[in-house]
């Protein structure tokens, strides 16, 4: 025979899902700024002589890569991890979690 969940052992894990997907936001973010990291981290200097529009051309590219580096492994990651949090919250409904 099996032992049914009281409400409050529910509530305990829906405290639990919570803060899992909390985990999952945190998670994202070290792991997007680790890859950014990877980076070469100073920025480019200017070359001598070097006209300024090309400096900066080379600043801006500098920065986006940064950006989209960071973006890319964020949305990646907290995909992945959110996926896998959503996918245990439905396993629990189907034994049955009450929705609230």
């Amino acid at each position: 025979m099996k032992d049914e969940l009281s409400n409050e052992e529910w509530q305990k894990i829906r405290k639990i899902i919570f803060n899992l997907f909390d985990l999952t936001w945190e998670y994202a973010e070290l792991s997007a700024k680790n890859s950014s990291e990877n980076l070469p981290d100073s920025k480019p200097q200017r070359y001598d002589n070097e006209p300024f529009s090309n400096y900066n051309q080379r600043m801006l590219d500098w920065d986006k890569t940064k950006s989209e580096t960071y973006s890319k492994s964020f949305s990646e990651s907290k995909s992945k991890s959110f996926n896998m949090v959503k996918e245990l919250e439905e396993y629990l409904q189907k034994l049955g979690m009450p929705d609230k």
